[in-house]
């Protein structure tokens, strides 16, 4: 009596047994086929407030703007994204358009940052300024007040500003590194905690 085969199995495709074998043009077939497939789940469409939606580009980075795009965003009262920059398309041309039409041109050689997001409700009226950090980018105070000048440049109240660093986690060697240098009067939030906001700013006591 013959020892039994034991199936092959190919993790993703399939068990392989039974089947006849493949020529080299099958074979490059598959390749092709998984490299498409890769590339597809590579990129993530995230979907915007209100409506609409954004193809962000594969990275770590990426994934943590998704989180603020869907997740942060809920959290204000009527939430509208004005500009995402992202390695390879820092200003898109929709982005582009709309804040030229508002009267917010951004320089692409001295200002990105990497979210722009704004709180329409009456009682907000405010405007976030995001920085994704999964590798550098914190805003820190440097940061801030170049953001602040901008922003006043254009017309907006300093009052009005928000400025907020996004991470992966609050254990995450880019946050550890960060933290200690994120500007006073700033914000910091957490991919995977997206219900609560870091805050620091100065003690004040009535």
């Amino acid at each position: 009596m013959g020892t039994a085969k034991r199936p092959t199995r190919r993790i993703g495709w399939g068990a392989l047994s039974g089947r006849p074998c493949r020529t080299r043009t099958d074979n490059q077939r598959i390749k092709s086929r998984k490299v498409c497939v890769q590339l597809e789940e590579s990129q993530s469409r995230s979907r915007l407030p209100g409506a609409g939606t954004r193809t962000l580009h594969p990275g770590a980075s990426s994934w943590i703007l998704k989180g603020v795009v869907e997740k942060f965003a809920a959290s204000l009262v009527e939430p509208n994204v004005l500009f995402i920059s992202q390695p390879g398309e820092k200003v898109n041309l929709l982005d582009g358009k709309a804040l030229k039409d508002m009267g917010l041109e951004v320089d692409q050689a001295t200002l990105l940052p990497d979210c722009l997001m704004a709180d329409l409700a009456p009682s907000r009226d405010e405007f976030w300024f995001i920085e994704v950090v999964a590798s550098d980018g914190p805003v820190t105070e440097e940061r801030r007040q170049a953001l602040i000048d901008w922003a006043t440049a254009h017309g907006l109240e300093a009052e009005k500003c928000r400025f907020l660093t996004a991470f992966e986690s609050r254990t995450a060697s880019e946050a550890k590194k960060s933290l200690p240098v994120l500007a006073h009067g700033s914000y910091a939030w957490f991919a995977n905690e997206p219900d609560g906001l870091l805050s620091w700013d100065e003690l004040r006591f009535a």
